[in-house]
């Protein structure tokens, strides 16, 4: 593994790429219906289980050589452009902080939905400007968040996606997950899906 001297911080959220400063802004606009109050609960579709088999997959990779390792973001794109079909997101890449005191402070992990995976990328800095999302096993999968999205405005296509952890305007670490979606590079501003109660809400 090389090591990279460039701070991961910006590396990657929605979009591969988002500084700290765009990642805990949220406005809240109307709420879906919650979880509970859109009937029966769907089994995970395949892309979602293979999704998290494939986090799993990196995870094991990072912590054969980092124990202590936590998923921090996963965030997937679409290489063929803005689409509503969320088994389209192929591309991922997950990022670790080391949790180490010497050596890489944090990991990145290109990989597949397929389950072909790059060897990880070290970097000297740690993942800043979001708490750890831990696992992308959070109780609302990809296709429910973008389905959740459908109902809030129901036109939109979208090319990149992440699962977050955002802080509060206070900057606290929040307890519930997000997943993003939005259509740009370097802190493009968007929609994110609160896995805990379905709400939608704005970034920036």
């Amino acid at each position: 593994m090389k090591m990279k001297s460039a701070v991961v911080a910006a590396v990657v959220v929605c979009g591969l790429s988002m500084p700290a400063s765009a990642v805990g802004a949220s406005v809240t606009t109307e709420p879906t219906p919650s979880p509970a109050a859109a009937g029966p609960a769907q089994p995970p579709s395949h892309a979602a289980t293979a999704l998290d088999e494939l986090a799993d997959k990196a995870t094991r990779k990072v912590q054969e050589k980092y124990p202590d390792a936590v998923l921090w973001v996963a965030s997937g794109e679409s290489p063929q452009g803005p689409t509503r079909d969320m088994s389209k997101m192929t591309k991922w890449i997950f990022v670790y902080n080391t949790m180490e005191e010497e050596g890489p402070a944090s990991v990145r992990v290109l990989a597949d939905i397929d389950g072909t995976m790059e060897e990880p990328e070290e970097y000297d800095h740690p993942f800043w400007g979001v708490a750890p999302i831990g696992t992308t096993r959070v109780g609302m999968t990809l296709d429910q968040a973008f389905e959740r999205l459908k109902q809030a405005e129901s036109d939109s296509k979208y090319q990149f996606t992440a699962l977050v952890r955002p802080y509060d305007e206070e900057g606290g670490e929040t307890a519930d997950r997000e997943w993003r979606f939005n259509n740009g590079y370097h802190g493009a501003c968007g929609l994110g899906v609160n896995v805990e109660n379905g709400n939608v809400s704005p970034y920036c």
